[in-house]
């Protein structure tokens, strides 16, 4: 059964990856090209209400140009159903956003935490597109009804700015069904989600960093459940990124980034990078111990090993060994926390 399970997991998680790659390949050659392709077409059909006339002057040997907006012309072009169609165009598409995101979401709410649902929430990409979309909806319904009133060469501006921003709106569209089949894939969004976490930590928001890992650890034990140690593993691996990033920044400023922790009141602390990645890979390490998953157990376990002897061997690192392994308040060590559990997790199974 576990097998079998495992085995639907990775062939929808490989087609997934396979579709997503081959629409971000895709989208990544042909959307600059249809966008510059589009707007050339948009620049050419409104060079078409424009009357360019040439002349020699004689007496000067310069030639002169002169360009007149052909109202006439600009007048015969049936506005309200260009209007109407981008409005409707735009529309439907905005449902169309709309739906997908729903699944999206429902998806998104099973494997992580509502931290990330809200992040997701106010991403820009997020943010642009529909507000993209609403701004050239809302232009094109206004326009609708005041087109009539407004002089032509005004007209012909609003239209203008219109065209391109349909354009702009299509562009934004592509940019987020690429970004949706990103985050959909919790393999390809754990690189984004390290990513953010890393530049929390360079600016060291320290809130922002906690919360990030901890969405980090929730998506691992959650994955964990569903039997996915492939995602499970590779959050394990993130949170060991985001600790070796921390230690480098710390490296190179370590005044800036030195480890402030109260044994006592930890929501006070800075720059306690690895007490969060310690909490979360505790979370994860009660799970697997109690499920005797020892692929996972002993990943964690070599995580735990590589982090020590980083640790023992870099520079003014006494915060950070004493975080781990303190001994004036052994309750608070935090592998003492391991193995505690290690063993009464193996004496609870012994007597059974």
């Amino acid at each position: 059964m576990f097998f079998r399970d495992e085995l639907k997991m990775v062939s929808k998680q490989a087609i997934i990856e396979s579709f997503r790659k081959g629409f971000k390949d895709k989208t990544n050659f042909f959307n600059p090209f249809i966008f510059l392709l589009t707007v050339a077409a948009v620049i050419f059909d409104l060079m078409a209400l424009f009357n360019v006339q040439y002349s020699t002057n004689p007496s000067f040997f310069l030639n002169k140009y002169s360009i007149s907006f052909n109202i006439d012309f600009f007048n015969k072009l049936p506005i309200t159903a260009i209007l109407s169609t981008i409005a409707g165009a735009l529309a439907a598409i905005l449902a169309i956003v709309f739906a997908i995101s729903q699944i999206i979401i429902s998806n998104l709410s099973e494997r992580y935490s509502p931290y990330i649902l809200k992040r997701y929430k106010n991403d820009p990409k997020t943010i642009r597109t529909l507000f993209g979309f609403i701004t050239v909806i809302t232009l094109s319904i206004l326009l609708l009804f005041v087109n009539a009133f407004l002089p032509p060469t005004v007209s012909f501006m609003l239209l203008s700015t219109l065209l391109f921003g349909l354009v702009y709106s299509f562009s934004l569209f592509i940019k987020y069904f690429n970004f949706m089949f990103e985050i959909i894939n919790p393999l390809e969004f754990a690189s984004i989600l390290e990513k953010y976490t890393k530049e929390h930590i360079e600016k060291q928001n320290e809130k922002e960093t906690k919360d990030y890992i901890i969405s980090l650890g929730d998506i691992s034990v959650k994955a964990f459940q569903r039997n996915e140690e492939r995602v499970c593993n590779e959050y394990i691996q993130t949170l060991y990124n985001i600790f070796k990033e921390f230690l480098k920044l710390k490296e190179g400023n370590p005044e800036k980034y030195k480890p402030v922790v109260n044994r006592y009141n930890r929501d006070n602390a800075k720059n306690n990078i690895l007490g969060y990645v310690l909490d979360q890979y505790l979370r994860i390490y009660k799970e697997v111990v109690f499920r005797k998953e020892e692929t996972i157990e002993e990943e964690i376990s070599k995580k735990l090993c590589s982090i020590l002897d980083k640790c023992l061997t870099g520079k003014d690192n006494d915060v950070l060994i004493e975080e781990i392994i303190e001994t004036r308040g052994i309750i608070g060590a935090k592998y003492y926390q391991f193995c505690k559990i290690a063993i009464e997790t193996k004496l609870l199974q012994d007597s059974v």
